[in-house]
């Protein structure tokens, strides 16, 4: 499902939902980097977690909702961003799905229903 990334130009990057320009913030170590990139406009992210040079997962937002995709196990963790750190995270796992990014209120609803029957 990495293909649902696509659309990101990570070269001159342009925000999936609404399609203004992104922030570009990097950070890593020997074999491992995350690129996190921020839309100026609608203020969404989407960060690419790369280990040795290969994309691993992508977490992203969705109005309140973050969203940690993971290959390797084709999943997604869904959880509520929590605006209290001092709570730990809950994420919900489901099976991973094709995610369209151009009809953001659908993508939202979904999600919010998996959080909100599981």
């Amino acid at each position: 499902m990495k293909d649902s990334y696509n659309d990101l130009d990570l070269d001159n990057p342009f925000c999936l939902y609404c399609n203004s320009k992104c922030d570009i913030a990097s950070w890593g170590t020997n074999n491992s980097v995350s690129e996190n990139y921020t839309c100026l406009s609608c203020k969404e992210n989407f960060e690419f977690i790369y280990v040795d040079d290969k994309i691993i997962s992508v977490l992203f937002s969705c109005n309140q909702l973050q969203v940690l995709h993971l290959f390797e196990i084709q999943s997604f963790g869904i959880q509520k961003i929590d605006t209290d750190r001092s709570q730990p995270f809950n994420r919900v796992w489901i099976p991973e799905f094709k995610i369209n990014f151009k009809d953001k209120q659908l993508l939202e609803s979904r999600l919010s229903t998996y959080l909100l029957l599981s």
